[in-house]
């Protein structure tokens, strides 16, 4: 095979004698048309033409669709993750400081976008939506660029005559308005998803441009730069260098040897974009459990269960009906169950592998849907989430290629072929885009979105959401029931159990899961509310002994709070531990020196231990903070 000099115009001579087409030949590779003849490939007349048409009708027609699709969700309220996303993310008034232990620890470019719309809005919900719906819009317009730019590359032209700028408008309408799409733009905290596939799609639409522009260092530049940003946005950009290398094995040169003969340099500098990503893993960023002890799987049970979720997204990209937020944890998979889903998902990968030597527009396609799972859905566990519909995000940009082929060919015998595959794909896209608005309407209230995800995917997390959103609602009499199922297979529901049935007024009850959680979940943000409340409710039942424990593992996490410190001191004085007493008391009135009710307490304690001097210098304190107050006068030694 002769090597590629790194001239796009001469590779695509040697690239078109093996017949290898673009992403959109798809003319090459349907069934009826011939083998091309050994010739350079050339740019036709017609394509010439429609490389010089404007994009913006295009442009044009695919945002103001989008627009009518999301507009209703620009009033939904926040859910789930977003309150600790926004509403009690400490560091939303700072742009750089994302919080850790939360959906955006390590991805600090998402945190400065919420940061800003915090800025603009405070917290209500209408900048956040909007920022989303406009990221959404930003990659569907890139995958419009992509598109058109992929069949200009080649000098092609779409199926049966249609042009670059018809054919791309198609695909990237489809994918806007699929509701596989949908949850990146609709859940404020998921933009995380949509801000990085803009990064991934920057970062090909630039490699694609440098190909033949006169001026390929500043687009190889860009194409970095938006590699290395998405780094900061979600850890999924790690795989935007191996889509570029992809693409250009298959597209742009004869074949991968020679890309990488050709390009190796501008691949290296995009794997500048995993550097970040080190920096951000090492520092402790997104974790496997997320803070949950008792959510944890290995790498290989994880492994076993994705098959089965793998297929599920691929029903749900063809039949997008019952979607599911949240999928719950991983749970153990044995491998004779998830055996005939890895032997199906197994077929379609070899399929897509081996399509890359004789169709190479559809093997392209089909790799990219596996690689740009692969971070989320192989052996890296992510032990919170066996699944995620957001993570479809970027792959369906491949399958929505894939609807618009079946289109076109599914009227190409029709009369008027182009124009029947524009009433077609309209068609289509209405259908989608009317059940993208019903799902958006879930999204009214958390309540009802959790009623959604109970009903379609019962698992003990979502009677968790269920009881939860419940009892924030008022109805904590039906919320109840729902935690105490939800507590058996989901340990952290035995929090907001605890909560709930402490507010019942059964005690015995809430105090045994509140027990049971910070035994399970020490290192969840929620076990310092939960010693909090154990250590409160055994002091108001005079039981200090069983406060003390509570009182102290709860200052571990909030050491500078006054009032805990003055409560745990008295708890070890009612205890019988007098001496420990002396330690809390003074650390109360260090911290809040103009507390008279602090200085009371050390004095008393003080006395007891015999130190009437030291007593009577902290009831001194006490009168010149309060001279009305009443404190003993302490005979001198």
């Amino acid at each position: 095979m002769r090597r590629s000099t790194g001239d796009p115009s001469r590779a695509e001579g040697a690239f078109g004698r093996r017949r290898r087409g673009g992403i959109l030949l798809l003319y090459n590779i349907s069934t009826h048309v011939k083998r091309p003849r050994r010739r350079a490939a050339s740019v036709s007349p017609r394509a010439a033409k429609h490389e010089l048409s404007s994009p913006v009708p295009s442009i044009a027609l695919i945002v103001g669709v989008t627009v009518v699709v999301y507009a209703g969700i620009l009033r939904a309220p926040f859910l789930f993750d977003d309150h600790a996303t926004v509403l009690q993310n400490s560091e939303i008034s700072s742009i750089w400081a994302a919080p850790a232990n939360t959906p955006l620890a390590g991805r600090p470019l998402a945190h400065a976008t919420l940061a800003l719309n915090h800025a603009i809005g405070g917290f209500e919900p209408l900048a956040y939506h909007a920022t989303n719906i406009a990221l959404h819009i930003v990659c569907a317009v890139l995958l419009f660029g992509i598109v058109r730019r992929s069949l200009l590359l080649t000098g092609k032209e779409g199926p049966w005559g249609q042009s670059a700028r018809v054919w791309a408008s198609a695909v990237a309408l489809l994918w806007a308005v699929h509701p596989l799409t949908s949850e990146p733009v609709a859940y404020v905290t998921q933009r995380t998803e949509s801000l990085m596939a803009a990064f991934f799609l920057c970062a090909l639409y630039a490699s694609i441009r440098s190909l033949r522009s006169g001026r390929a260092v500043a687009w190889k530049a860009f194409a970095v730069s938006a590699c290395v940003a998405g780094g900061f946005a979600k850890e999924t950009i790690a795989v935007a260098p191996l889509a570029v290398v992809l693409f250009d094995g298959v597209f742009a040169f004869p074949g991968f040897r020679e890309a990488i003969a050709a390009r190796w340099r501008f691949y290296l500098a995009l794997c500048t974009a995993w550097l970040p990503l080190a920096y951000h893993l090492l520092a402790g960023g997104q974790t496997a459990s997320a803070g949950f002890a008792t959510a944890v799987i290995s790498p290989r049970e994880y492994f076993l269960t994705q098959p089965a979720m793998i297929a599920r997204y691929f029903w749900l990209s063809v039949w997008p009906k019952d979607l599911v937020l949240y999928y719950g944890w991983a749970r153990p998979v044995t491998i004779s169950a998830a055996a005939p889903f890895f032997v199906a998902i197994g077929v379609v990968f070899a399929l897509a592998a081996a399509a890359t030597a004789r169709r190479r527009a559809l093997g392209f396609l089909g790799l990219f849907v596996f690689l740009t799972l692969g971070p989320t859905s192989s052996v890296i566990p992510i032990a919170t989430e066996v699944a995620a519909e957001r993570r479809m995000y970027l792959p369906m940009c491949a399958i929505a290629v894939l609807g618009a082929l079946l289109v076109a060919r599914l009227v190409r015998q029709w009369p008027h072929p182009r124009r029947a595959f524009a009433v077609a794909i309209g068609g289509v896209a209405i259908l989608l885009g009317a059940r993208t608005m019903a799902r958006t309407a879930e999204y009214s209230s958390p309540l009802t979105m959790a009623r959604t995800i109970l009903a379609r995917w019962p698992t003990a997390n979502a009677e968790y959401l269920v009881g939860s959103e419940s009892i924030a609602a008022g109805d904590r009499a039906g919320g109840v029931p729902h935690l105490r199922r939800a507590a058996v297979g989901y340990p952290p529901a035995r929090f907001a159990l605890g909560s709930a049935l402490l507010l019942e007024g059964a005690f015995d009850d809430g105090a045994a899961a509140l027990e049971a959680f910070v035994r399970d979940e020490p290192a969840s943000l929620a076990s310092r509310n939960a010693h909090a409340l154990l250590a409160n409710g055994y002091a108001e039942r005079q039981r200090f002994a069983d406060a003390v424990p509570h009182y102290r593992a709860y200052l571990e996490a909030f050491g500078s709070d006054a009032d805990a410190w003055n409560a745990l001191g008295i708890a070890e004085a009612r205890s019988g531990r007098s001496a420990d007493s002396l330690t809390s008391f003074r650390r109360a009135a260090q911290l809040r020196p103009g507390e008279p009710g602090f200085w009371m307490n050390l004095g008393a304690a003080l006395a007891e231990q015999g130190d009437t001097q030291a007593a009577q210098r902290a009831f001194d304190n006490a009168r010149r903070i309060d001279p009305n107050i009443s404190v003993p006068r302490l005979p001198a030694k």
